[in-house]
């Protein structure tokens, strides 16, 4: 089993990074699925090295 590092950015309400986590995942399905749990309170960008995979927006602030 090889595990892929993906990069989840969590951006204040400006769109600026406030802290970065690394995801250790088996595919980007699942790097989405960790990311989608941890936005929950947080604007986030997942990227995987150089390649935007999505941005993920809390509900709480639509």
């Amino acid at each position: 089993m090889i595990l892929r590092t993906f990069a989840a950015y969590i951006l204040d309400r400006d769109g600026h990074i406030a802290n970065r986590i690394d995801l250790l995942c088996l595919d980007e399905a699942a790097a989405r699925d960790s990311t989608e749990a941890l936005a929950a309170d947080d604007q986030i960008e997942l990227w995987d090295g150089d390649r935007l995979v999505g941005e993920f927006e809390p509900a709480k602030w639509s």
